[in-house]
């Protein structure tokens, strides 16, 4: 049955919403981060179905994240759309652009600094840039609705950069590119926030974080079993995506505030991107 969980709290600057469309089957769905070129999407394709408001006759219903364009969702479709683009240069390039971006470690310790970002905006083949579109598409939105736009983009940035490095130190005999060192570090991310808010979200928690894990560990276990893949690229990215979302959060917190009801405060050990502005009270 689906678990469908509304949450919103008045957090200063304005309303800090959980999408509704939480369900058991959309969590195995939405948790599959992708491997290296040439994998498949061992969490499941897909998204929910489509409630009866799609049907002829009856009124549209308003765009929620899982739809592409939708306005809590930006970030991610800007991030799917530059990844086509860039892949659609390389092509024509003739594959100028992926020797000119791909992580090498020769070109980089010639000065080349540039391929510790670039290669999250690369990819080998048609197959690799669709398994990692459908996993951003899946995973992206949860992240960016919960944590803003900001905290989104510096997750990504943060996931691709430091599983570019650990490729650069755990494997540094082969070329690699890809954005599934970000989609791991996203992976991360909404695992710690749903971890971290347990007490908040019950069983819905128990839920996200129980497809999480299985999603990882069939892609561990698919990473080991063949050499194409850059499993230090992707162990990077979940660190280094982790990591940046256990710094600027969000991390809820009850609070009582003199003269009012209890309310969530948001206080991550770094502020700067906190939903409210009772930063200093928490």
């Amino acid at each position: 049955m689906p678990l469908n969980v509304s949450f919103s709290a008045k957090m200063g600057k304005g309303d800090f919403l959980l999408p509704p469309r939480f369900s058991k089957q959309h969590v195995v769905r939405c948790c599959g981060c992708a491997a290296a070129a040439g994998s498949l999407c061992m969490a499941g394709f897909g998204r929910p179905r489509r409630p009866l408001s799609r049907r002829r006759g009856v009124a549209p219903r308003a765009n929620t994240f899982s739809d592409f364009g939708a306005p809590q969702r930006r970030v991610t479709d800007s991030l799917l759309v530059f990844n086509a683009v860039m892949f659609a240069a390389q092509l024509l390039t003739k594959q100028g652009l992926t020797v000119a971006g791909a992580k090498s470690n020769v070109a980089i310790a010639n000065g080349q600094w540039w391929r510790l970002i670039t290669p999250a905006f690369l990819h080998g083949n048609l197959v690799h840039l669709a398994v990692n579109s459908l996993s951003l598409h899946n995973l992206g939105p949860i992240l960016e609705t919960v944590s803003g736009r900001p905290r989104f983009a510096i997750v990504y940035a943060a996931a691709a950069f430091s599983g570019c490095v650990a490729s650069y130190y755990g494997c540094p005999t082969k070329l690699s590119l890809g954005a599934s060192g970000a989609i791991f570090g996203i992976g991360g991310a909404v695992a710690l926030f749903f971890y971290r808010h347990k007490t908040l979200f019950g069983s819905t928690s128990d839920h996200m974080l129980e497809g999480l894990r299985n999603s990882l560990l069939m892609n561990v276990v698919y990473g080991l079993s063949s050499r194409n893949i850059d499993n230090w690229a992707h162990l990077g990215g979940l660190v280094g995506g982790s990591l940046a979302a256990y710094l600027f959060g969000p991390n809820l917190m009850r609070v009582s505030i003199p003269g009012s009801k209890t309310q969530l405060v948001d206080a991550p050990p770094i502020k700067a991107f906190c939903h409210n502005t009772l930063k200093g009270q928490a």
